[in-house]
């Protein structure tokens, strides 16, 4: 909590910071806004138009909106289908004309082709656009200004629509040539409220408290995600119990204990025995089953704070018994053996008997500071190593005694 406290209030101290450089940049991004927006526009009006100049043009059904392009020459403008429906031409500019007309009536947005001497004398340039398509020819690749529109304040955007080798098609037809059908696309729309300090300051304070609410909120959610998270992956997947990860942690934990307290530590590794038999006879369903009915054993088997067992690694798993000497330990490992064992589940393929069994191998040292975990590891993987060596479904025992570590049979 403490820490979701510190970022709220950096967040706070930015918020207020960025505040006070806004007020001076306020108009100058509003300015930027007008033109980005005035840019989707023409974007969007221009990818269309590329996309329909990519394709010759499309073919709509002739109705009160979609009627013949008196300007368009094609031989092929008008179509009859089989079924009986007349389709017309819709060429890029005829395109944009109708658009045009859509938003105007949907967002107050103004948007028309403009050229020093078109064909459509629709499309003829304003006094606006004529000095907008000077610029053009300047070297200007854009051109905004803020305007009047019916008294109320407004921009002014237009940009040039590259010549292509299709726009002559038409133009030449008439008598147009390169140089007199330079035009572009010019774009009016309302502008932005003016900038007002009360409406920016509230705009700060409600993301201020908004934030606030935010860090705090999903900074508890992320705390707890983040539990979980660990939670998770510190548990193998498929059994359910703590994985080789926190198996680690926790014998690393109890060892320092242990060491520190002079209190004898144990360690238990099990081995189903000849598992790779059991999974290639009745396979990796049954053998994941298995797997999940050993460890609910073994876990059943470790309930004292403190006790711990985890999957060590594909059909082995470990037992830490922190402040236990060999003969708990040992004891413990019978009772784990026995209750596997009579689980009875069938294991026809096993070289011992005829269902799945464990072998256990078991490391204590009774003075632990003077070993380390890795070494007790590697001795309670001897200790099992002598188990299956001696006929498997057993365990054996290695101890720490005088410093040195020496099997002891239980």
């Amino acid at each position: 909590m403490k820490k979701i406290l510190i970022v709220a209030t950096v967040w706070i101290i930015f918020i207020g910071g960025f505040f006070l450089w806004n007020l001076s940049e306020a108009r100058k991004a509003q300015e930027e806004n007008l033109y980005q927006t005035a840019r989707v526009f023409f974007e969007q009006i221009d990818l269309i138009r590329n996309w329909i100049r990519s394709h010759g043009g499309v073919y709509v059904p002739i109705s009160e909106h979609a009627q013949p392009n008196p300007y368009l020459i094609d031989p092929r403008k008008n179509l009859h289908t089989e079924d009986g429906i007349d389709l017309t031409k819709i060429s890029p500019s005829h395109m944009t004309r109708q658009i045009a007309d859509l938003l105007s009536d949907k967002r107050g947005v103004n948007f028309k082709l403009a050229s020093f001497s078109p064909i459509n004398p629709i499309n003829m340039a304003t006094p606006l656009e004529r000095e907008a398509l000077h610029a053009f020819a300047d070297g200007y690749g854009e051109f905004g200004r803020k305007v009047q529109i019916d008294g109320n304040p407004g921009f002014f955007y237009m940009a040039p629509l590259p010549t292509s080798a299709d726009c002559f098609l038409c133009h030449d037809a008439k008598g147009f040539n390169q140089e007199n059908i330079i035009g572009g696309i010019s774009i009016t729309m309302p502008e932005l409220p003016d900038f007002r300090f009360a409406s920016l300051a509230w705009v700060y304070v409600w993301t201020g408290l908004a934030g606030v609410f935010g860090i705090v909120f999903f900074g508890n959610k992320l705390n707890q995600s983040y539990q979980e998270i660990e939670k998770l992956s510190l548990l193998d997947p498929l059994t359910g119990v703590p994985n080789r990860r926190a198996f680690t942690e926790n014998l690393n934990r109890e060892y320092n204990i242990c060491s520190r307290d002079d209190a004898p530590l144990s360690v238990i590794l099990c081995d189903i025995d000849c598992f790779k038999d059991y999974n290639d006879f009745y396979g990796h369903d049954a053998g994941d089953e298995a797997l999940k009915q050993v460890a609910r054993v073994l876990l059943n088997n470790s309930k004292r704070p403190g006790d711990m067992c985890a999957r060590f690694g594909g059909e082995e798993f470990v037992i830490v018994l922190p402040r236990t000497d060999h003969d708990g330990a040992f004891h413990i490992a019978e009772k784990v053996r026995e209750h596997v064992a009579a689980l009875h589940i069938e294991h026809k393929k096993s070289r011992v008997t005829q269902h799945v069994t464990l072998s256990l191998g078991v490391a204590t040292a009774k003075h632990p500071a003077t070993t380390s975990p890795r070494e007790m590891l590697t001795c309670a993987d001897k200790a099992l190593y002598s188990a299956k060596e001696k006929g498997r479904n057993r365990a054996e025992v290695m101890i720490l005694r005088h410093f040195r570590w020496i099997e002891y049979v239980g």
